[in-house]
C-alpha cells in the first residue's frame, strides 16, 4: 500500500529526545499534526461560534445602526433648523442692505439736487452782482455827467482833492453798495 502525501495538509516533524519512546504524543511535536477531520471540525466549531457571534453582532449592528440613525435624524433636524435660521438672517440682511442702498441713493439724489440749486443760486448771485456793478457804474457815470453839467451851468471850476484819491473812490463805492443793499432789504 502506498501512501500519498498531499502538499495541502500540514506536515510536521517529530522531535524526540528519547529515541526509544516513539509514542505519538502531541507534546512531542513542534507543529502538532492536523488531519482533515481536525480542519472540518474546527470549521464547524468556527461556524457555530461565528453564527452565535453573527447573531450577537447582527443585534449589536442593528442597535448601532438605530442609534446612528437617530443621531443622524437629530443632526438633520438641527441642520434644517440652522438652515432656516440662516435663510431668515440672509433675508433680513438683504432687506437691510436694500434699504441702505435705497436710502443712500435718495441721499445722493438729494445732495445732487442741492448742489444744482446752489449752483443756480450762485450763478443768480453772480448775475445779481454783475448787474449791481453795471448799475453802480452807470449811476457813477450819470453822477459825473450831472456834476459836469452843473459845473458848466454855474461855470464853477471845483477841484476836490478827495475825489481824485482812489481810496476815497473805493469808500464811496462801498457806501453806495451798502445803501443799495439796505434799500433792497427795505423793499422786501
Amino acid at each position: 500500500m502506498s501512501l500519498l502525501f498531499s502538499k495541502g495538509l500540514a506536515q510536521s516533524s517529530l522531535k524526540s529526545e528519547e529515541s526509544e519512546q516513539s509514542l505519538l504524543c502531541l507534546e512531542k511535536f513542534n507543529n502538532p499534526p492536523r488531519t482533515l477531520y481536525d480542519e472540518i471540525g474546527s470549521q464547524e466549531q468556527d461556524f457555530y461560534y461565528t453564527s452565535l457571534k453573527a447573531d450577537l453582532d447582527w443585534k449589536s449592528i442593528v442597535d448601532k445602526l438605530q442609534l446612528e440613525n437617530t443621531q443622524l435624524v437629530h443632526s438633520l433636524k438641527e441642520a434644517n433648523h440652522h438652515l432656516i435660521q440662516s435663510r431668515r438672517e440672509k433675508d433680513q440682511l438683504q432687506s437691510f442692505i436694500q434699504q441702505q442702498t435705497e436710502t443712500a441713493s435718495r441721499l445722493r439724489n438729494t445732495i445732487e439736487n442741492q448742489k444744482q440749486q446752489l449752483k443756480m443760486l450762485d450763478s443768480n448771485k453772480q448775475l445779481d452782482l454783475i448787474f449791481q456793478k453795471k448799475f453802480i457804474l452807470m449811476e457813477n457815470q450819470a453822477l459825473k455827467e450831472s456834476q459836469e453839467e452843473i459845473q458848466k451851468y454855474y461855470d464853477i471850476q471845483i477841484k476836490n482833492p478827495l475825489m481824485h484819491n482812489p481810496l476815497s473812490k473805493w469808500r464811496s463805492c462801498v457806501h453806495a453798495l451798502i445803501a443799495i443793499q439796505r434799500f433792497q432789504k427795505a423793499l422786501r
